[in-house]
């Protein structure tokens, strides 16, 4: 499972024409906010993407988003590697 989510919030990520939030992966993937934080983690920890500075909230109590796009120096079939978790 944690695979295949892997994989959806990658192709999500890479796909995305702008950088996209963690939250709009989620509502795009389908896959819970929770999960889709922890994937992204475990993407930008090796450099297979990046996230960029935090945006500023609309909302008086909300999070601040940060936007997420593909390492520009890695190449999209090297995110694959990390599917073995």
């Amino acid at each position: 499972m944690r695979a295949a989510n892997l994989a959806l919030v990658t192709a999500a990520a890479y796909a995305a024409p702008e950088p996209r939030s963690r939250a709009e992966l989620a509502d795009v993937t389908s896959v819970s906010r929770a999960t889709v934080g922890r994937l992204v983690d475990d993407l930008v920890g090796p450099g297979c993407l990046v996230e960029g500075p935090a945006a500023p909230s609309q909302a008086r109590a909300a999070r601040r988003s940060r936007s997420c796009r593909q390492d520009i120096g890695m190449p999209p079939s090297a995110s694959r590697s990390t599917s073995g978790a």
